[in-house]
């Protein structure tokens, strides 16, 4: 009998573990691209708010008219209640502490979430502190954004994933908003229109040999191509008009690694000879050596006078669905 009541409390004892360890967070909430930012009002009418703003609501790269990369939404620590302590992105600051630090928690109170406190002992060092880290918090946010709003385009329905096997290799999540607009041996062009303007996403590949080895030709290679193949699908209604690579200001890029295969990712503007459209891109470059070939995975934005940080984010989440088969 002893054994038998010994097995039933060892069970019970079991379950409730279990069930702390295994207690569902709940969903976060918030728009894209916020971030909520609480601290004392003091400190964000002056100096270290300047800062704050500076780094967190700097304004996308080739975009017009501006927006900011992130929406701040601040909150005194006394109106931080646990509602809000569900927000998506939080970052708490604090310049009456014994020393500084700086810690970031990941679904601390909701999931996704990213939970940022930096702590200092006058609003100089809190300052200091803040533009230290504030590169790998405005990654992080960023990072959580695509992942969240990539999770969400899920949700919708999806273009089958063979559309992109032959001859790319691929597969996206692509949704079928986006509609099959040209198709061609190594080009696929998508195109989700709205009210404003519309977004396209580019699918195309070019041969080994299209660029060079050396590293210093990579840019003025991949925007000859770029212009070259955009040049011969993508026209607006007036006569010789065609898409290329803006000469105004100069593509930025940087290296990435994404599901497995290395590539670089290029951000700029283009634009539209004989034609007033012009808009920003976002184009991934990747080498497959075993198919000797390039791919490009291209996304390009319109919208006139208009808002375009959302639209971009969109085509980023969909290029980074990308798995290589």
């Amino acid at each position: 009998m002893k054994k038998y009541i010994f097995l039933f409390l060892s069970l019970c004892l079991l379950s409730c573990k279990g069930g702390v360890g295994d207690k569902k967070l709940p969903t976060s909430f918030g728009n894209y691209n916020n971030v909520l930012v609480v601290i004392d009002d003091k400190l964000w009418i002056g100096e270290t708010g300047d800062s704050i703003r500076h780094h967190l609501a700097a304004y996308i790269e080739d975009v017009d008219p501006v927006e900011a990369q992130f929406t701040i939404k601040q909150f005194s620590p006394k109106l931080f209640n646990t509602s809000y302590k569900k927000y998506r992105n939080i970052i708490v600051l604090s310049d009456n502490h014994n020393n500084s630090s700086f810690s970031h928690e990941v679904n601390k109170f909701a999931s996704p979430q990213n939970y940022f406190v930096l702590t200092a002992k006058n609003k100089g060092d809190l300052m200091a502190l803040y533009c230290d880290n504030s590169d790998s918090i405005n990654k992080s946010v960023h990072q959580t954004e695509i992942a969240h709003y990539i999770d969400e385009l899920r949700k919708e329905p999806l273009h089958n994933k063979e559309i992109l096997s032959r001859p790319f290799d691929i597969e996206l999540d692509l949704p079928k908003s986006y509609r099959l607009i040209e198709r061609d041996n190594n080009f696929i062009w998508f195109k989700k229109d709205i009210a404003s303007g519309s977004s396209s996403i580019l699918v195309y590949s070019v041969s080994i040999e299209s660029i060079r080895r050396d590293k210093q030709y990579l840019l003025t290679d991949i925007i000859r191509v770029k212009d070259s193949v955009n040049g011969k699908y993508i026209q607006s209604s007036e006569d010789g008009s065609y898409l290329y690579t803006s000469e105004e200001y100069s593509p930025n890029y940087e290296e990435v690694y994404l599901n497995g295969m290395s590539g670089v990712v290029f951000r700029g503007t283009w634009d539209m000879v004989n034609s007033f459209m012009t808009g920003p891109y976002l184009t991934f470059v990747f080498k497959d050596e075993e198919l000797d070939k390039y791919v490009f995975v291209e996304g390009l934005v319109y919208n006139p006078s208009m808002n375009k940080r959302v639209m971009l984010t969109e085509i980023e989440s969909i290029i980074k669905t990308i798995v290589f088969k």
